[in-house]
């Protein structure tokens, strides 16, 4: 599929609180956008493509999924009967959470 190119040749200038422009700055960057692209995609009621990478978000649901399990394990008895298990599951939880923060570093 080969991509059209575009020519933009007309502004729009908008009014905006400095508040409204940090906002609009840090979405289309979530969006993986420049700020004109972004606008354009927004206001001409285009779908907006997450440029959310796959691996992070599982690895997010494998945290939730612990911290799920640790948190059955601590309401189904008023006291916990295998401190090795809990520390370990909290281990476990934290060397997922460096690992995905080296990954985010690498793809900024």
């Amino acid at each position: 599929m080969v991509k059209k190119i575009v020519h933009y040749d007309t502004r729009i200038d908008i009014k905006c609180t400095s508040g409204d422009k940090i906002l609009i700055k840090e979405k289309a960057k979530e969006a993986g956008k420049d700020i004109s692209d972004y606008m354009r995609t927004v206001a001409l009621n285009k779908k907006i493509e997450s440029k959310t990478d796959l691996h992070t978000v599982i690895q997010i649901r494998r945290i939730g999924s612990n911290i799920n399990q640790i948190a059955r394990k601590m309401n189904s008895t008023s006291e916990i009967k295998n401190v090795d298990e809990l520390i370990l599951r909290l281990k476990l939880i934290h060397q997922e959470l460096e690992e995905m923060k080296s990954i985010l570093k690498i793809n900024k």
